[in-house]
């Protein structure tokens, strides 16, 4: 019996490690992209809409379930340490401390010898920022059962070229396994010529080639992977980690797999570029639960329309205006009354700033303690903690102005200037010297790293062999194309995976299916016009293999109300073109069209003017006779309706 017992505590002890979910969290960037923000303080501390990047990265993990936390630190330990000592999350948090690391693979190695990670763990770096739940996991475990070589799962994001949250050190080139979703290559950076190994497409009935995916930094990693890094002292970074694997794949030893999030949000805040990108979509709520309002500080937070967040003890003057997408930190003072206007749009204004009148503060972004006095232009620009502007300084766009910064007034910051002191911290006190001489921070264009360090994001390299074209609209025509396609997939996914055909849509679910439509449409830049034809487009297809004669207009009446929301009187002349360019790529609509268009009209979500005025029209695709023909009842109940609508009319 005593032998059972000890076999049954063993048991269940073994049970509990292989429970507890893990995650391994890189502090140390290795880089010197926010240089000289990070000249004396470590990027995880630096704060993002007010908060330090850290913590978001925490709080996403604790959301989505981990119950362990291992904090590798290296250059600033101890403030890091500190920071964590006094945060909600220190009772799961074990920092490590190694200021010998180099690189992610140094510090993996390292984690691997003090033999901390006991199962499956979440592997990211301190500047994450996302909310979500981390559902990939279960697939992972899954996977690891039926595929003993399955290391790692990445985490994919779909951004289009063009997105405005993509920078250039997002652009990847892979390809994957479409029916298992294995990563089959990896290209990072890559020019108008890609490399595609032949031998990814043997024994494969399909393969995804993609480039509007975004790595999101976030590795759902077997214990295996911390192993690869110990026997391949090359591997510096999880790219060159990714790259030893597929080339090794031949041999069919260790397979990595992927997965795609949805409408949830991931991204890492890598440079400059990422950090502006990032901080607008959390004040646009694209992070929600993760917004200032909720995810603050320790003071309130009041949420005003236009993405205004104004914490509790904030002092605005009469003559201050504040434009959209704006947070002011509390403790801080915004103008003088009876003075001069001051207007601050687009901007992140941190905690115990004093602004003086007159002050002009557009896409930018103030940390705390900053003194900006009277008549200041600032442009999209940082400003860290404790600089001071005497009155009639103007910061230009895209520069960057460290710590305890002071300038004297009058004073003209050129353009993507980064500026510091030469001596910015007392050596004992830790407080800025505002005596200190600046120096210059100039980016030096040999630097590799030159790219990723500059703000303002370089045009897109020109491969020197290809041919330039002398018509500007065969340049946009691709780009435009593949945003349109994007916004219809993401449509038609939204529709396959909440719609049951020949079922009504609950009220609730109809909301959140309009929620969903109306993230992508913004994620997508589309317009009113854009989503209502990609939004007809993607209920037809939704249609394509569907049984009985009545099921397209049964779906279309399921949607009917989404549809309204964006088939306004003046879209609904591309709703109709949508139907009939549908019909061109899905000739099965053509039969149920009549029907379908009756439903919607009698619904009024199209009006009887539109429908005629679109039939009307002589510039048409070639299917248009064809749709005339299929709906003539239904246009000559129309017009025979209207007919005596004005007789009546005259008769009154």
């Amino acid at each position: 019996m005593a032998q059972r017992a000890k076999a049954d505590k063993d048991k269940k002890a073994e049970w509990k490690e292989e429970d507890t979910l893990q995650a391994i969290v890189i502090a140390d960037s290795f880089n010197q992209r926010f240089s000289p923000l990070t000249a004396y303080e470590p990027r995880t501390l630096l704060p993002l809409v007010n908060v330090c990047l850290l913590d978001y990265t925490l709080e996403f993990l604790t959301a989505a379930g981990v119950q362990e936390v291992i904090l590798f630190c290296c250059s600033f330990a101890d403030k890091i340490k500190a920071h964590v000592a006094k945060s909600k999350w220190s009772k799961i948090v074990t920092p490590v401390v190694s200021e010998k690391c180099l690189s992610i693979g140094d510090a993996l190695r390292e984690i691997d010898r003090s033999g901390t990670i006991r199962s499956n763990f979440i592997l990211v770096t301190g500047d994450i920022v996302s909310n979500y739940k981390l559902g990939a996991l279960e697939d992972h475990k899954n996977r690891l059962k039926a595929d003993k070589d399955a290391v790692m799962t990445m985490l994919f994001k779909k951004a289009n070229p063009r997105h405005p949250a993509r920078s250039i050190e997002d652009d990847l080139l892979v390809s994957l396994d479409k029916s298992s979703g294995r990563l089959l290559a990896f290209e990072t950076s890559p020019t108008k010529k890609a490399h595609i190994p032949l031998t990814i497409f043997r024994d494969r009935a399909a393969v995804d080639i993609r480039f509007d995916l975004v790595d999101t930094h976030i590795y759902i990693c077997s214990p295996q992977v911390l192993l690869l890094f110990a026997d391949n002292f090359d591997y510096q970074d999880m790219s060159d980690f990714i790259r030893g694997v597929m080339a090794a794949d031949e041999l069919e030893q260790h397979k990595i797999y992927t997965h795609i999030l949805g409408l949830e949000y991931a991204a890492r805040v890598g440079n400059l570029y990422s950090y502006e990108a990032v901080s607008r979509d959390i004040m646009h709520r694209w992070t929600y639960p993760i917004v200032p309002d909720v995810f603050s500080g320790p003071a309130g937070v009041r949420y005003k329309r236009n993405h205004v967040y104004i914490e509790d003890g904030v002092i605005l003057s009469r003559a201050c205006t504040l434009g959209p997408d704006v947070l002011i930190g509390s403790g801080t003072r915004v103008g003088r009354d009876g003075a001069r206007e001051t207007v601050i749009s687009g901007s992140v204004i941190g905690r115990g700033c004093v602004i003086g009148a007159g002050v002009t503060i557009t896409d930018s972004y103030i940390w705390d303690g900053a003194v900006i006095g009277d008549n200041c232009k600032i442009f999209k620009s940082i400003l860290a903690t404790g600089v001071q502007l005497a009155n009639d300084v103007t910061v230009n766009h895209h520069s960057v102005i460290g710590h305890g910064v002071t300038f004297t007034a009058g004073q003209f910051v050129e353009p993507s200037s980064r500026l510091a002191l030469e001596s910015p911290m007392d050596d004992f006190t830790g407080a800025p010297i505002s005596t200190a001489a600046i120096s210059e921070w100039p980016l030096d264009p040999k630097d590799p790293d030159y790219k990723f360090k500059m703000w303002e994001q370089p045009p897109p390299e020109v491969d020197e062999d290809e041919p330039e074209t002398e018509d500007e609209d065969l340049d946009e025509g691709p780009a435009v194309k593949d945003m349109y396609s994007v916004h219809f997939e993401d449509l038609l996914d939204i529709i396959k995976s909440r719609v049951k055909p020949g079922q009504k849509i609950a009220r609730g679910l109809m909301d959140n299916i309009f929620l969903e439509i109306k993230s992508s449409r913004h994620a997508q830049n589309a317009t009113w016009a854009e989503t209502c034809r990609a939004l007809v487009t993607a209920i037809v297809a939704a249609c394509e293999g569907l049984e009985g004669k009545d099921s397209p207009k049964k779906m279309f009446v399921a949607l009917a109300p989404a549809l309204t929301q964006f088939a306004t009187s003046q879209s609904q002349a591309d709703a109709l073109q949508a139907f009939e360019d549908a019909t061109t790529h899905y000739p099965f609509i053509l039969p149920s069209l009549q029907s379908i268009l009756h439903a919607l009209y009698e619904m009024d979500v199209l009006e009887e003017d539109a429908i005629l005025a679109w039939f009307d029209r002589t510039d048409s695709s070639p299917i248009k006779p064809q749709i005339c023909k299929a709906i003539e009842p239904f246009l000559t109940w129309l017009r025979t309706a209207e007919e005596e609508g004005s007789d009546d009319d005259d008769s009154d």
